[in-house]
């Protein structure tokens, strides 16, 4: 059942949820893709499912939807910022599944200018909104694109803070990690890796910005400043194919971890071209040590 649309309020109600199906109601959350060919994170809960950016093939997402205990109905579209990697097929998906695309006021506006051609919602910085049973709460980034947000998505006790395609810590971050039972953090590049590097100059220095992309120090210390015994799951996100590699980057967050002498947390990677990572809140987020999760390598 469609909702209201309240602009410019605390709450936009863009789809209300179905609470009677008898299905297992556990948020759980799977990365489709995650780097600079496609990005895209499907959240799910009993009959519903929410996808965070739409940078892979419709036919990706629909097949994925499938295959999903119950075959859930997509009920909402997020969108992190307009770069292609992050929107390639948000008409495409909008218009098969009858949605509007949520993002920011200012990456709507930049969708529109290059000839998007579907409905959306302009959520405001810092405001909550219901999608179906998912409550999405957005939070500014920083990162070379129009006005990019990360989200905090949560179901009942549950929250995940998501964070991808940014340059440097903030406050706004940190307080959003601070909240979460899963992280997904961009841990883009080793930064030796990316200077000695086969990149251009230029190219280097946008990564290596303010407004670029995580190194795998930046984010092990982000994550540092949010380590605060509670047990959590942290995916390691936007690894680059030729500056990074999963080995390196999750053996950094132990590293800095245990120099600190801080709690340690599970650590998995979003991979960059196909489905990997999946999280359920019924999973211990640590067992006292560093474990790295499935396929260390």
């Amino acid at each position: 059942m469609a909702g209201a649309i309240l602009e410019g309020g605390q709450s936009i109600i863009v789809r209300t949820g179905d609470s009677s199906d008898g299905r297992p109601r556990t948020l759980r959350v799977k990365s489709l893709a995650s780097g600079s060919s496609g990005n895209a994170y499907l959240f799910w809960f009993g009959s519903e499912a929410l996808l965070v950016d739409a940078g892979i093939p419709l036919r990706q997402v629909q097949a994925e939807l499938r295959r999903l205990p119950g075959q859930p109905r997509l009920v909402g579209v997020c969108l992190t910022h307009e770069h292609a990697d992050h929107v390639s097929a948000v008409g495409a998906v909008c218009r098969q599944f009858n949605l509007p695309v949520i993002t920011s006021r200012g990456t709507l506006d930049e969708l529109h200018r290059g000839g998007l051609r579907v409905e959306g919602v302009a959520q405001p910085l810092g405001t909550t909104i219901a999608v179906g049973s998912f409550l999405v709460t957005s939070f500014g980034l920083p990162h070379d694109a129009r006005q990019p947000v990360g989200y905090i998505v949560g179901v009942g006790p549950w929250r995940v803070a998501l964070a991808v395609d940014l340059g440097e810590s903030c406050e706004d971050l940190i307080s959003a990690l601070r909240q979460a039972d899963l992280i997904i953090l961009d841990s883009n590049h080793d930064l030796r890796r990316l200077l000695s590097g086969p990149y251009s100059g230029p190219l280097k220095a946008r990564i290596a910005a303010p407004k670029g992309h995580l190194s795998n120090e930046q984010a092990a210390r982000i994550l540092l400043q949010v380590a605060d015994g509670r047990p959590r799951t942290v995916w390691l996100a936007h690894l680059s194919a030729v500056n990074n590699s999963p080995r390196l980057a999750r053996r950094t967050v132990a590293r800095i971890f245990e120099a600190a002498g801080a709690s340690p947390v599970r650590v998995d990677v979003a991979l960059r071209d196909r489905p990997s990572a999946v999280w359920s809140p019924l999973e211990l987020g640590t067992q006292g040590r560093f474990d790295f999760g499935r396929d260390f390598t």
